[in-house]
């Protein structure tokens, strides 16, 4: 994950994940993104 996309999307491709999230380091990114808006522009949601 390059430190200039911190977000990362799970492998289930439904939600992105902020690096302060508990499953963080657990998740094999299947994308990562800058920002929430460039995530949900791709059509990922934030956790809840």
């Amino acid at each position: 994950m390059p430190a200039s996309a911190p977000l990362k999307v799970s492998q289930a491709g439904i939600y992105y994940l902020p690096t302060g999230d508990a499953n963080y380091s657990r998740i094999k990114a299947k994308a990562c993104f800058a920002t929430p808006a460039a995530a949900q522009a791709a059509g990922y949601r934030g956790i809840k």
